[in-house]
């Protein structure tokens, strides 16, 4: 079955959606539980879809520090991780200065992740930039 190209794109934001819904109205441990696999399922969705995609090659920096110590699969949740923990936080919590906390840690995930889309995406165009300029010197 092949789904169409709107719908497959779009499918790890259609979980974390369902999974904010579900997180909203959990009043019960089911609901939360249900909340959390379709969490995890948007974010390994994301996350295989990235690797797939990803066209830079790690630097020797991020291969030394995080994948000896964090492994691969880890440093790419991380993002996910650090904004679940966050909403978890924000969720459970009264005290207004662990609320902060969760707030940051939310900020902090959401900041990767923008930071890890763009540097793919930045290192992309410089490749295709790079070729041209190649194309033009072989010229």
């Amino acid at each position: 079955m092949r789904l169409p190209k709107i719908v497959y794109e779009n499918m790890p934001y259609l979980y974390f959606v369902a999974s904010a819904l579900c997180f909203v109205y959990a009043e019960n441990i089911y609901l939360f539980f249900s909340a959390a696999i379709l969490y995890f399922a948007g974010t390994f969705v994301w996350c295989m879809r990235s690797s797939y995609r990803r066209k830079d090659t790690p630097s020797r920096f991020a291969k030394s520090i995080f994948n000896f110590r964090l492994g691969d699969s880890l440093y790419e949740l991380m993002p996910f991780l650090e904004f679940a923990l966050g909403i978890c936080i924000i969720h459970f919590f009264t005290i207004d200065i662990v609320i902060a906390c969760g707030f940051i840690f939310c900020f902090i995930g959401v900041k990767n992740l923008i930071m890890r889309i763009i540097n793919r995406r930045k290192y992309t165009a410089e490749l295709a930039f790079g070729k041209r300029m190649a194309g033009k010197k072989a010229e």
